[in-house]
This record gives structure tokens, sequence and C-alpha cells, in this order.
């Protein structure tokens, strides 16, 4: 990407990470006989792990010699026994699996693998949004003005493909993000923005609802109607969209 220098007097500060998460991970090797075969998915290294579940680089077996490269998210099998993470983990491949779109990375399947749940996704070679920049502020540089336009308006288009999707019976699916930030924004080597993870997803068919009293998500890039537990619609993820936009042009978060 093109990169500018960054502007007089103000320095480039790395993004706000309230949150752990996968995205901000660096990749890790891991030795062949530690890998583990799920169902018709060989695994080949171990790409990131965090504190509730490892994403990993797989080939999906088929007939006649196919092959595809995903990516699979394995939760901790200790997690397995948290009946409301669970939940919350197939929420997530069931809110997915409704959105296919360029900007959206694609979940393919939701399987089991003895007592541990994984998703099998879309694999996308590339590193996410929150890693760039922090190369890049290492440098003292700075993202081009049309190349933070061009990333945060494709993260909008999936957005609104999510935003006025339709189930199958013609009912908006009332689908919000609500985690809306650089780890969850990837970036393929070939230029195409997805954005990823939508685990805490709100969602009309949601198995898991959030307790009340209980914020989930990056404090940094919330809508001021999550922090105060009011109705949440597709408007706060446009307002963590524009708090991205913010930091990217500017190399601080506004709060």
């Amino acid at each position: 990407p093109r990169l500018g220098a960054a502007p007089r007097g103000l320095r480039p500060l790395p993004f706000h990470s309230r949150t752990g998460g996968l995205g901000n991970r660096r990749m890790t090797a891991t030795s062949n006989d530690e890998l583990p075969r799920l169902g018709r998915y060989q695994v080949l290294n171990k790409l990131a792990q965090g504190g509730m579940a490892e994403i990993f680089l797989a080939k999906a077996l088929g007939v006649m010699g196919f092959e595809r490269l995903v990516a699979i998210k394995l939760i901790h099998s200790q997690l397995t026994r948290d009946g409301e993470f669970v939940k919350m983990f197939i929420d997530e491949a069931r809110i997915a699996m409704h959105l296919s779109h360029r900007n959206i990375v694609q979940v393919f399947d939701l399987d089991k693998a003895g007592d541990t749940y994984f998703i099998a996704m879309e694999y996308v070679h590339g590193v996410n949004l929150y890693d760039v920049y922090e190369r890049i502020a290492s440098k003292g540089r700075w993202l081009d003005l049309p190349l933070a336009l061009y990333i945060v308006a494709e993260v909008c288009k999936g957005l609104h493909f999510a935003h006025t999707r339709l189930g199958p019976d013609g009912r908006p699916l009332s689908i919000v993000h609500r985690d809306i930030s650089p780890q969850n924004v990837l970036l393929s080597f070939e230029g195409e923005v997805k954005i990823t993870d939508f685990g805490i997803a709100k969602a009309a068919e949601r198995l898991h609802q959030t307790t009340p009293g209980i914020v989930k998500g990056k404090y940094a890039y919330m809508a001021p109607e999550i922090l105060k537990e009011r109705p949440v619609d597709g408007r706060a993820d446009v307002f963590a969209a524009g708090v991205l936009l913010y930091e990217l042009l500017v190399g601080e978060n506004p709060y």
C-alpha cells in the first residue's frame, strides 16, 4: 500500500485493543504430529491462538482428489462445558452462514470433533488491519488517504449487506456485528477487504442472549447506545466504522 508521512505534530499511535482477539496474534508453528484431523479437514498449521479458540489452516478433502484451503476455528476443549459459550459459538456460525458477500469472510461448515466444536470458514491469505497499522506506525509512516477511505468503504459495503439481509421467510435477520475493530478487518494480498468474527453479533435467530448488565466488544469502538444498554441496530456498526476511519487518518482513537 502507498503510505504517507505522519502529519507534523502528530505521532502515529497503535489502535486501541481493549479486549484480546485472534486478529492480533502472531502465526505460530506447530509440529505435524500435533495437528488434528477434523472430519474431512486435514489441519496443516496453527495460525493463531486466543483465550477462547485456536485458528488453523486446513485442507478440505473431497472426492476425486478435490482439495480446498480453509481456516478452522476450534474452541478450547475446556470451554465445551460452558453451555452459554457453546451457544454463542454456534450463533457465530449460524449468523455468518447467511452472509455470502465479497466483504465478509464466508462460513462453510459447523461441525464437532469429539467433544469440541469447530467452524470451517474462508481462508483469507493476508493480514488484519491491526497488524498493518502497527507495522506502519512503527516506521513513523501513515496510510494514504485514498487507501484509508477504500478500506472503510469496503467495510461499509459488507456491513450494509449484513444489516439488510433477509431470512428464508422474507423477514429481516436484524444482524448487527457489534465488534467492528481493526482486529476484525482482514486485508488479503489480492486487495480484498473482509469483515470477520460475528461471535457477538446481534441477530433475530440467536440461541444465546446477552445477560443484562454485561457489555461485549471493544469499548473504544462502541456506540453510546451499547454502553447504555439501549436497543441496537446497524447504526452502531456505522459508528464503529467511523471511529476506525478516524484512527486511520489521525492516528489515535477519538476517545
